[in-house]
């Protein structure tokens, strides 16, 4: 909990994306099973509490790297981003922005190992 000061929120900022699509999708997984088969209940849960390790316990650049790598993430991401006539939602495209945006900053971090690269 030493993270939590206000010199953290921009590194907070950076991978609030990947963690609120990881929270809400936990979230409607609870409210209604039908999305997903129950045989991934146990997957959800793990990556639930992963989630919440990360978030309370870990550096946010762990984050942007472990659950984005997860496949429930995707999953979630995947019944959140689209309806069900086909087509993005507002999240979808929400997610589809900050990916190229993140992608390319990275980019440019990474060739100049910078953090959160």
């Amino acid at each position: 909990m030493k993270y939590w000061t206000l010199g953290s929120i921009p590194n907070f900022l950076l991978a609030s994306p990947v963690l609120a699509i990881s929270l809400l999708g936990l979230y409607r997984y609870t409210r209604s099973r039908t999305t997903l088969p129950a045989v991934v209940t146990p997957l959800v849960v793990l990556h639930g509490v992963m989630t919440f390790l990360l978030i309370f316990q870990s550096h946010t650049q762990i984050a942007l790297r472990v659950v984005s790598t997860d496949p429930v993430f995707w999953w979630l991401l995947i019944d959140i981003a689209f309806k069900d006539v086909g087509g993005l939602t507002r999240i979808g495209r929400a997610w589809i922005w900050w990916t190229v945006i993140w992608g390319a900053i990275s980019i440019v971090l990474w060739a100049g190992h910078y953090p959160p690269a």
